[in-house]
């Protein structure tokens, strides 16, 4: 009888990505400073994953604002199906004040001569606002 009552308690506690109600990518960043260290559940148009490793995805707004997605625990990579798709991602909002550095020249360090930068393109994007860079730890996330 306890195990079964323990059971049933252990399934009501999780849910599945698909199952919570999920905001915007629009909401996300409008809200990003009032919703630091909290769970978030977001929907929104995959435009990229970084090519060196997979471990950053790209979201976008209608008017082409970048939301970064960082792989957290339990996320090894975003598969590359991820790109031109919707996915839903949980995770963590954080934020982070970055120092100051040559945005340009940290990615041409990072990558090889001659190699495509557009990932290099979307962070920049992303984090193009002077002062806080809000991001999302992932540590779900799912092709809709």
């Amino acid at each position: 009888m306890l195990a079964v009552v323990l059971m049933a308690g252990m399934s009501s506690c999780g849910k599945k990505v698909a199952e919570v109600k999920a905001i915007s990518v629009e909401e996300a960043i409008a809200s990003a400073p009032d919703m630091v260290d909290s769970e978030v559940v977001i929907d929104g148009a995959c435009v990229g994953i970084c090519k060196h490793g997979g471990r950053k995805a790209f979201l976008q707004t209608a008017d082409e604002q970048i939301l970064l997605v960082v792989a957290g625990d339990g996320i090894e990579a975003f598969q590359p199906e991820c790109v031109n798709a919707t996915i839903r991602v949980k995770g963590l909002m954080r934020a982070f004040v970055p120092e100051p550095r040559e945005e340009a020249e940290e990615c041409e360090e990072e990558h090889a001569e001659g190699e495509e930068h557009e990932c290099c393109k979307h962070e920049q994007k992303a984090t193009e606002v002077p002062g806080i860079i809000y991001y999302v730890e992932a540590s779900e996330y799912e092709i809709m």
